[in-house]
């Protein structure tokens, strides 16, 4: 997470470009709880846990994000990409976490890095494209891939035939049906923007 960030006053929301800067960090647990208190004033705290399969989580004890401030992150993703709204912006969890760990909004794990749980699943891996492979099912796992240590999204095979075909959770923001190139991970102009996917079928969800 970038440091030079100007803090914003609170009340006032951060735009688009600087929550960008978010997303393609693939910010950790400690970056999420120190943007929210700088930006939001609010004091979020985690327990870390280890996962059954030795997968460190920050496992979420409070501090959230009202419904004032969910609204308005929500408004910005929506102004810029062609999503809809599963559900509201929380600090509770993030993408990797909802893809690899548990699939629902009662979610309070945050996972820096999924890499235990990417361990001999791989069904088949693709250039970025909103072409889904024929191998590829709904409910696969879909890696979004910068390099051999950068990963920096999760996202979930919803529907192959519809046109928002991908499920995920955009950092701190909401978990949104989208394509699955139109997300803040694939965008050409920032730096590590997500060249290839891998679609991942585990043995807990297939």
């Amino acid at each position: 997470m970038k440091k030079n960030i100007k803090k914003a006053s609170r009340g006032i929301f951060l735009s688009l470009v600087i929550m960008l800067t978010l997303f393609l960090t693939a910010c950790s647990d400690s970056d999420m709880i120190t943007w929210i208190l700088e930006e939001f004033g609010i004091t979020v705290k985690v327990e870390m846990v280890d996962l059954t399969d030795r997968t460190k989580a920050g496992k979420w004890i409070s501090g959230d994000l009202n419904s004032t401030q969910a609204n308005q992150l929500n408004d910005n993703m929506e102004s810029d990409y062609d999503i809809i709204i599963s559900a509201n912006p929380t600090t509770k969890y993030n993408c990797h976490s909802y893809a690899w760990y548990y699939r629902s909004t009662s979610n309070i794990w945050w996972i820096n890095d999924p890499v235990e749980f990417r361990t001999n699943w791989i069904v088949s891996s693709n250039p970025a494209s909103n072409t889904i492979p024929s191998s590829a099912q709904n409910g696969d796992i879909v890696d979004y891939y910068v390099s051999s240590n950068i990963s920096p999204h999760s996202a979930i095979v919803y529907d192959k035939t519809a046109t928002r075909s991908f499920i995920s959770k955009w950092g701190a923001a909401g978990l949104y049906l989208h394509k699955p190139t139109d997300t803040p991970y694939n965008d050409e102009s920032k730096e590590n923007t997500t060249e290839q996917f891998g679609y991942y079928r585990t043995a807990t969800y297939k």
